[in-house]
């Protein structure tokens, strides 16, 4: 049982890793070109901007952000350690 148990645990891990290797193959080209870091922010253009800002009406900001502290909620055993490098 054992053994079975191993060998279709490698199975899984090889078929696994051959659809991982195929599905990088198959992305299509970027339509930005091969260079491009920024992709779809292309898109961002003053003319976009501005349309945008047409449809603030109030002036309300709200905040998006999550406070993470060593208070944030994680599941045991982990943890939650945070260090910013500068």
């Amino acid at each position: 049982m054992k053994r079975c148990n191993a060998f279709l645990s490698m199975l899984v891990l090889v078929v696994g890793q051959v659809v991982g290797a195929n599905e990088h193959s198959q992305c299509e080209p970027s339509r930005w070109g091969a260079d491009d870091e920024i992709g779809s922010a292309n898109l961002i253009t003053p003319a976009s901007v501005a349309e945008a800002a047409k449809l603030v009406t109030t002036g309300r900001t709200y905040s998006l952000g999550i406070t993470i502290d060593s208070t944030t909620p994680a599941f045991p055993p982990r943890s939650l350690s945070l260090q910013v490098v500068q």
